[in-house]
């Protein structure tokens, strides 16, 4: 700080207000009183036949108060009920709670068929007011992806191993050719099934014996 004296004419000197330099500097407020963004920790996980998977779910950037999201299981080359058992249901953060987990049941494949990797994988979705999901990781504003990769007993080039997913999936095609011998078995039935048939009055039986020409016809048709 400057200061200076001015003289005057009764002797006195007088002295002014001093003045103080101004200085600045930057504060930065954490807002952590946010809903927080989800996203799994991990956005790929390898998974073991017979043992359950647990992924886990961080919550980052606020962690004010109770918050939700649903959770659900999205096939890929790996199927439902054959090599995973699917889930779905809703995830519940407490005020301040941060991390949860989530088990996915898998199947012990007995198949001799299983050489590939399949895949398969968890959402999160339906968040609760102001929650995000962290777009860094696999999915979009309004979901989270992770991928769970299910080992192969025969090793592979990726693209022998994509070819194989996508094109010779073992799963797959036993679902199809079950779907399709359901679909072909209910078209000889009178109304679709035994039970329903025991009911069949005389013009369901006249229309199905009319139709059922067509109904083999297109049950032909994979």
């Amino acid at each position: 700080t400057d200061l200076q004296a001015v003289a005057t004419t009764g002797g006195y000197t007088s002295m002014p207000d001093p003045h103080m330099g101004i200085s600045t500097t930057r504060i930065t407020v954490l807002n952590d009183d946010m809903p927080g963004t989800l996203s799994f920790d991990l956005d790929e996980v390898c998974a073991v036949e017979g043992v359950a998977v647990t992924l886990g779910v961080v919550r980052t950037n606020g962690k004010c108060g109770k918050i939700q999201c649903r959770y659900s299981t999205v096939e890929g080359s790996a199927i439902a009920g054959k090599d995973f058992e699917a889930v779905d249901g809703w995830l519940e953060f407490e005020d301040g709670e941060t991390h949860k987990t989530i088990e996915v049941p898998i199947i012990r494949d007995k198949s001799q068929y299983n050489d590939v990797d399949e895949m398969f994988k968890v959402k999160l979705s339906s968040g609760s007011a102001g929650v995000k999901f962290d777009r860094n990781i696999a999915g979009d504003a309004s979901s989270v992806v992770c991928e769970v990769i299910l080992p192969g007993r025969r090793k592979m080039s990726k693209l022998l191993s994509w070819f194989f997913r996508h094109f010779l999936n073992y799963d797959k095609h036993v679902a199809h050719r079950d779907h399709w011998i359901k679909r072909c078995t209910a078209a000889f039935y009178c109304n679709g099934s035994p039970e329903e048939q025991t009911q069949a009055t005389s013009s369901d039986w006249f229309l199905h014996c009319a139709s059922l020409t067509f109904k083999v016809f297109f049950c032909l048709i994979p």
